[in-house]
């Protein structure tokens, strides 16, 4: 029997903000929303296995992977929802949402329809705060460091994908709460510009996984999401941005 050919594949969200495929959020409590998607296109049919997941699990809430061609319906309503056309990562706080709405508005709808697979899920399980002013660490600029415990990423142990199969990325995050968060524009405070006079946080939700097919692939291949919306600055001013 011939081995199977296998290709390392990298799904990238789009890039923003300093380095390749980041985005860049405020980097204060606000929560935001990134979304994207890839079609398999040109390429032959076989089995995705051994997933990884690259987020910064500072700023992660949840990562969803999701196989189906609707997945984008119900994007679309919660987007057109907004009233604003606008660009991804999605200030949810600017919007009247939370975290929690935004989820109940998306993650709901989606397990319940019909067609659509929940390929993976990372979720955080427990968080612990320190903010010990005392603390020679925490002194200087007097704030709280959060120290996430656990994460679990789950994913289906094997996933056939035919040409034309549509996976969608879903990834909630937001910058751990600050005493005093710091807003200048030293590069060894944060290197990632929001917008010219205020610095953010950078983020990735990137997967990767491998792709076992019969045919004859190239060893690898990385796709690279494009900008879903255009941006209306003001549907988030930077009053409440910040």
């Amino acid at each position: 029997v011939e081995p199977k050919a296998a290709t390392y594949m990298g799904w990238n969200n789009p890039g923003s903000g300093a380095g390749p495929a980041t985005y860049a959020m405020p980097y204060d409590s606000n929560a935001n929303l990134m979304f994207y998607n890839y079609t398999h296109d040109d390429l032959a049919s076989g089995v995705l296995k051994n997933w990884v997941l690259h987020t910064h699990m500072a700023f992660a809430d949840s990562v969803f992977l999701f196989k189906g061609d609707n997945v984008h319906n119900v994007l679309d309503d919660f987007v057109h929802g907004l009233g604003n056309d606008i660009e991804v990562p999605i200030i949810l706080d600017c919007h009247g949402h939370t975290l929690e709405s935004a989820k109940k508005a998306i993650i709901n709808p989606l397990m319940e329809q019909d067609g659509t697979t929940l390929v993976c899920e990372m979720t955080k399980t427990s968080l612990r705060f320190d903010c010990d002013k005392d603390s020679l660490s925490l002194s200087k600029n007097n704030q709280c460091t959060s120290y996430d415990k656990r994460s679990h990423l789950n994913c289906l142990k094997e996933l056939a994908m035919e040409p034309g199969d549509a996976l969608t990325v879903i990834a909630f995050n937001h910058v751990r709460k600050y005493n005093s968060p710091t807003r200048t524009e030293s590069t060894d405070d944060n290197p990632n510009p929001y917008d010219a006079i205020i610095f953010a946080a950078g983020q990735h939700s990137i997967f990767r996984a491998d792709l076992i097919s019969d045919e004859n692939l190239p060893p690898a291949l990385f796709y690279y999401a494009k900008k879903l919306h255009s941006f209306d600055d003001k549907a988030c001013p930077r009053t409440i941005r910040y």
